[in-house]
């Protein structure tokens, strides 16, 4: 349980870290005049304590459990959070070196069809490393041990009642034209739910829903939601780290290993080499790509981006940005890339909403979205710290060029 609760903090730091910048490192029992002094650790000491908590995690987790204990934290849950946060600091040796461990383990592989990856009977599978369990645990009433992270993204104004929610976080049409423009279809039949429409499940996403389409890879089948109060979504677990995840952050690794190295394994107890092997980061992509019915990127005509590493990392982030659509990576990816400047000031397209009722044949004319101002500025690299906590802690700084109030 130790090795447990310290993977939880840090991936909890890990977020904050990612989100403010700057936190302090509270470890012990504070109490409310401690807590009210406490300065903000700086970012290489919070990466520091990240770490360290998940080395120590790593040392003491059992490779798994038995199916009664499916979704708790293993070791590679551990190991999968750690290359992350090296990831994110872009140290690529340390990535590869635990991605490829998890790989090796032999415990984790793609399930063969990516709409089943999102579904109930789906949660949990060899293809999941790390999941937040939301569950009503088969009752329709009682404590509330669900989350509503797949309510508030629900079909908003659909029927009957348990097959709706709040429709949030819905696709624009910039990211419908993007899997458009790539041929795709197996992906965006499940990323993408439409009103008017009929899942293979059998529910109807009707007409008069609000949106025009809502995020399908968080879709639960109305059998599912028998809670007493709409329900939508409650047995709906969160998908945080996928083993197409892995196979991508190590593809990623190694393409941008600049010569060999010699790195230690997670346990420091062997050396081995690692390098840019264009073999083996092709083994890598594929798997993910013959899932989507798409072959690998030497083979669809636009040369051999392998042999290159500036291409090869473009082709690896669009593939990231279609792959994990809808799971809350898109967000963390753009700014440990630096490209948060140029896509975040994209202008967002949707649906005609204005055009009167005789127009109609017009709602789905590809127009800017008024309401979403699209702009940037450094300081969205991280979020500010509000006025509540400044005001309680004179010795908490507001994030780089955020008003202190």
């Amino acid at each position: 349980c130790q090795g447990e609760v310290k993977t939880i903090r840090a991936y909890a730091y890990f977020n904050l870290t990612r989100l403010f910048g700057r936190v302090p490192i509270v470890d012990t029992v504070l109490t409310a005049a401690q807590l009210a002094s406490v300065s903000q650790a700086s970012t290489d000491q919070l990466y520091a304590f990240i770490e360290k908590d998940l080395f120590e995690a790593i040392n003491v987790l059992p490779d798994g459990y038995t199916r009664e204990w499916d979704g708790r934290i293993n070791k590679y849950t551990a190991m999968a959070i750690k290359a992350k946060v090296h990831m994110y600091q872009a140290e690529w040796d340390s990535v590869a070196s635990l991605t490829d461990r998890i790989i090796a383990s032999g415990r984790y592989g793609l399930l063969s069809d990516f709409r089943e990856v999102f579904s109930v009977d789906g949660e949990n599978s060899r293809e999941s490393l790390f999941e937040v369990q939301s569950s009503t645990l088969g009752k329709s009433t009682g404590d509330n041990t669900y989350l509503e992270y797949a309510y508030v993204q629900g079909p908003r104004g659909n029927s009957p009642s348990n097959m709706q929610g709040w429709g949030f976080c819905t696709p624009s049409q910039n990211l419908i034209d993007f899997y458009i423009s790539r041929d795709e279809v197996i992906r965006p039949a499940t990323t993408l739910l439409y009103r008017g429409t009929r899942t293979p499940e059998g529910d109807s996403i009707k007409t008069v829903c609000t949106n025009p389409v809502y995020n399908g890879k968080v879709y639960t089948p109305s059998v599912y939601n028998n809670w007493n109060f709409n329900g939508y979504g409650f047995d709906h677990n969160v998908r945080i780290i996928r083993y197409a995840d892995i196979l991508l952050m190590y593809a990623e690794a190694l393409n941008e290993l600049t010569s060999s190295y010699q790195i230690q394994s997670w346990d420091n107890s062997e050396t081995y080499t690692i390098s840019r092997d264009v073999a083996l980061m092709k083994a890598t992509v594929l798997p993910v790509r013959l899932r989507a019915g798409l072959p690998n990127y030497d083979e669809i005509g636009v040369g051999n981006p392998y042999s290159n590493p500036e291409e090869l990392r473009v082709h690896l982030k669009r593939e990231r940005q279609i792959e994990f659509l809808g799971e809350n990576q898109r967000y963390y990816d753009l700014r440990r890339w630096k490209d948060a400047p140029v896509e975040e000031s994209q202008m967002i397209y949707g649906c005609n909403t204005t055009v009167p009722k005789e127009y109609r044949e017009y709602f789905y004319e590809q127009v800017v979205v008024p309401s979403v101002q699209t702009s940037w500025s450094m300081r969205k690299y991280f979020w500010p710290v509000s006025y509540d906590e400044l005001r309680k802690n004179a010795r908490l700084t507001q994030a780089p060029g955020w008003p202190s109030f």
